[in-house]
């Protein structure tokens, strides 16, 4: 008797292999999709973090170019006007939550709209809510300031998306202070030393913080 040796798959083999075909494909498809949505909120945080290091980069330049009336040229407000070149630093209310508001002079003045005057600038960073990306940062800036500063949403946001904001001030001596206005009797009319600046950012529902402390050099020290 001679046998004949077939070769192939039966039906059963060939639905088994299918389906484990099948299993292969959606395991490699759900793992190339949390890539890809890691790699999405991975290039976002990197926006966030960016946008937080930019923002404290700019301060840390305006800051370090502090325009400062020293003694024995400055005058206190008892003697004299209110120095143009004051340091002020102050909470305001947004949307419910307390938000600091920073107004120095600098020489780091920027040609923001169109404005290529130079001289000493006054730099006023404060909050402002916008629908689309929530409390935000602006900064103004500008070499004339002889009247109030009147926001105007053409000042450049720097920062978005804030859930928090505050700026702790310290004198000479290293304490910390909530807020600092140099033409008080209470600040000495000094100048602080230091400010650290803390910040949080609302990625979705994640919380990004971020602190940094800037030293203030030149700065005014207590008038006796």
């Amino acid at each position: 008797m001679v046998s004949v040796n077939r070769e192939g798959f039966t039906l059963i083999e060939i639905l088994i292999a299918l389906f484990i075909f099948s299993m292969v494909v959606s395991v490699v498809f759900i793992s190339f999709r949390e890539i890809a949505f890691s790699a999405g909120v991975v290039n976002k945080s990197n926006d966030d973090y960016e946008m937080a290091y930019g923002c404290f980069e700019l301060m840390r330049r305006d800051l370090a170019s502090i325009h400062v009336t020293q003694k024995p040229f400055y005058r206190s407000p008892d003697h004299s006007d209110k120095d143009p070149y004051r340091f002020q630093g102050k909470t305001e209310i947004e949307g419910g939550e307390a938000f600091p508001v920073l107004r120095f002079t600098t020489l780091c003045h920027l040609p923001v709209n169109r404005d290529n005057r130079k001289g000493i600038a006054e730099v006023v960073y404060y909050t402002d809510e916008i629908e689309e990306y929530g409390t935000v940062l602006r900064r103004a800036d500008r070499v004339i300031f002889d009247e109030e500063l009147v926001r105007r949403k053409t000042h450049p946001v720097i920062l978005r998306k804030i859930k928090s904001m505050a700026v702790t001030y310290y004198d000479e001596e290293g304490r910390e202070h909530d807020e600092w206005d140099s033409e008080d009797r209470d600040a000495g009319y000094a100048t602080p030393s230091a400010l650290k600046i803390r910040v949080e950012i609302v990625d979705d529902e994640k919380v990004l913080p971020f602190e940094t402390r800037i030293v203030l050099r030149p700065f005014r020290e207590k008038t006796s």
